[in-house]
């Protein structure tokens, strides 16, 4: 996360630099590339921020589902009924996206927006 940060702020000050460019630099004002890099850089800026805050969001939701399904599915007892069919079902699934998750984080290292507390989760049913 914190390498996105880092290039949201680069491209945020390339975006400033290019502004203040065009205000000081009268003939700057006559000539479209200053203006057309301000406006790509303050995109991807924003760009950039965007993703990162989203996905950051979304994996802290994910986390938190997942402590609650761990929780609760270690105190039910499991059995032969059809509810127990879609309770496996679902612990199948929040098991599938953590190690997703774990893969992303493993594979990017740093340059990864998901925290490395990631891989300190264990599956659901896996003993601790």
């Amino acid at each position: 996360m914190i390498f996105w940060t880092i290039i949201g702020i680069i491209l945020t000050l390339t975006c400033i630099g290019f502004i203040i460019y065009i205000n000081k630099n009268w003939r700057a004002r006559e000539k479209n590339w200053p203006f057309a890099c301000a406006i790509v850089a303050g995109a991807f800026a924003f760009l950039t921020f965007f993703t990162t805050i989203i996905i950051k969001v979304s994996y802290i939701e994910f986390e938190q589902k997942f402590m609650i399904q761990k929780e609760t599915y270690s105190q039910i007892n499991f059995n032969t009924n059809e509810n127990s069919i879609n309770l496996i079902a679902d612990i199948i699934d929040a098991n599938d996206t953590l190690t997703s998750y774990q893969a992303i984080r493993k594979l990017y290292g740093d340059f990864s927006v998901i925290p490395e507390r990631v891989l300190d989760l264990t599956p659901i049913g896996i003993a601790q």
